[in-house]
């Protein structure tokens, strides 16, 4: 789901002035010997091959190599955070997978995901082992990025929990001024515009100063290693954050496992 969306985002950005194609191909390939020759780091294996290509306006040559560091963005201030093609580069490796990306100015980008299909199920990790915790509980889930609400809640309402998401921390302030015994948790980015995570986190933690809160952010260095626990912060998380390991603090920090 989150791979998806961040590169058919991307791609919408690409072709939202000029219109054009977007194709979203999945199938099944053999990474041979033949096949390896125009695939360069992808290990010989069978795949599926998650394809999503657009008739964009391209990414320049010099700018190709770095479109998977954090914060890295071609779209102008306010159109995205640079966190997209991470987040999604981080999803693939924890798959064992891998990707590959072509384009050419003026005429579009093509990605390229392949995540390895397992052969042998005797020799996976069984799913209990990977699957992530459940749990139970209303989290009010707040970041300016529409990209990582919308499947953060979709991931989490799997595993169990009800989650309410906000886009704006000032709104997100008011409806909590509403109903702050509405929520066991709250998840809060760090960077947004209006107000920090950490000012927010200092607002509701006035407001009701028993709930937990998590920040997840991008600055951690920013803290110096400390978790302000004086703004009800019980957990600093970096990102980009995964499913599993979100799920395994939000139990963590409900159950008071520490």
């Amino acid at each position: 789901h989150q791979i998806i969306m961040n590169l058919v985002t991307n791609a919408y950005h690409a072709m939202k002035d000029t219109g054009g194609f977007l194709k979203v191909r999945l199938d099944e390939i053999i990474a041979d010997a033949e096949f390896l020759k125009t695939r360069h780091g992808i290990l010989p294996g069978t795949y599926q091959r998650l394809t999503v290509a657009d008739t964009g306006h391209g990414i320049a040559p010099d700018s190709l190599h770095r479109i998977f560091d954090p914060y890295f963005t071609t779209k102008k201030q306010g159109q995205g955070t640079g966190l997209g093609l991470s987040v999604v580069d981080a999803i693939v490796r924890e798959h064992n997978g891998f990707m590959n990306v072509s384009s050419e100015l003026g005429k579009g980008t093509t990605f390229e995901v392949y995540l390895p299909i397992i052969l042998d199920a005797g020799n996976s990790v069984k799913e209990t082992d990977q699957a992530p915790p459940r749990g139970a509980g209303r989290i009010m889930f707040v970041d300016d990025e529409l990209i990582i609400t919308e499947p953060s809640k979709s991931n989490l309402e799997r595993l169990g929990y009800v989650v309410v998401t906000e886009n704006d921390p000032a709104k997100a302030l008011a409806f909590f001024r509403t109903q702050p015994h509405a929520f066991d948790l709250v998840i809060t980015d760090m960077s947004m515009p209006k107000m920090t995570g950490l000012q927010l986190s200092a607002e509701i933690s006035k407001i009701r100063s028993d709930i937990p809160i998590i920040l997840v952010t991008g600055f951690s260095d920013l803290l110096d290693g400390r978790i302000p626990s004086e703004y009800g912060i019980r957990e600093v998380v970096d990102k980009p954050v995964n499913t599993r390991e979100l799920a395994n603090i939000i139990s963590r920090v409900l159950t008071g496992s520490f």
